[in-house]
């Protein structure tokens, strides 16, 4: 499971890049993700190296539902744009146009997935339809309810229990809606139709993507 761990860079195997501006934390971190790697709507999952309680609370509902610590270990998830390291994301102040920067100060883990086999226009396609969610709503009730999942079970609730409204978004639920919407696949777990990141992390319909950080000049 390659990722990007921001403790252990080896300065020597990273190619030097040049940015234009970039916020002060990531030029003082020195380093960023080769986006040359990177295709429009990859998924981008996300762990906080110092986890708030939120994060916590994400990490321990994931455990109870069953996943393996490689993948209930991250914590959020965002679909990558295709251009100067721009995401779209779903999070507590929902929906939003983002970047990468937030994530390249030295607190985080990245991984990148994709699904092989699609076209380049699927991809933009993807990337493009989550970002016609943008200004929705986050969900707060589907946290509650995937927690009530993962508390209790609930028999192993149908799929119709765990679907967000429509009105609103989690980070997961944003990318699996936009990838549905272009494949006509589902990501979400066949079990009790639950979206996370862990779901999204262990999925095999998404393959891991080899990436390296830049050196900063």
């Amino acid at each position: 499971m390659p990722y990007l761990d921001p403790r252990n860079i080896d300065p020597n195997s990273c190619r030097r890049w040049v940015p234009r501006t970039l916020p002060a934390e990531v030029r003082e971190f020195g380093f960023y993700p080769d986006i040359d790697l990177l295709k429009p709507g990859d998924l981008v999952l996300v762990r906080n190296l110092n986890g708030n309680w939120t994060h916590r609370l994400i990490e321990r509902f994931q455990k109870k539902l069953g996943y393996h610590e490689r993948d209930f270990m991250w914590h959020h998830a965002a679909v990558y744009l295709g251009v100067d390291g721009k995401i779209c994301e779903a999070d507590l102040d929902g929906v939003r146009y983002g970047s990468l920067d937030r994530y390249s100060t030295g607190n985080h883990f990245i991984r990148i997935r994709r699904a092989p086999n699609l076209s380049d226009n699927q991809r933009w396609q993807i990337a493009v339809k989550s970002l016609v969610e943008l200004n929705k709503g986050y969900s707060v009730e589907h946290l509650w309810e995937l927690l009530r999942l993962a508390q209790f079970k609930l028999g192993r609730a149908p799929t119709k229990r765990v679907k967000p409204p429509k009105a609103a978004r989690i980070c997961s639920e944003l990318y699996e809606d936009a990838f549905c919407k272009v494949t006509a696949e589902t990501l979400s777990n066949p079990d009790d139709g639950e979206i996370t990141p862990a779901c999204l992390s262990r999925t095999d319909k998404l393959e891991d993507v080899s990436t390296n950080w830049l050196l900063i000049s």
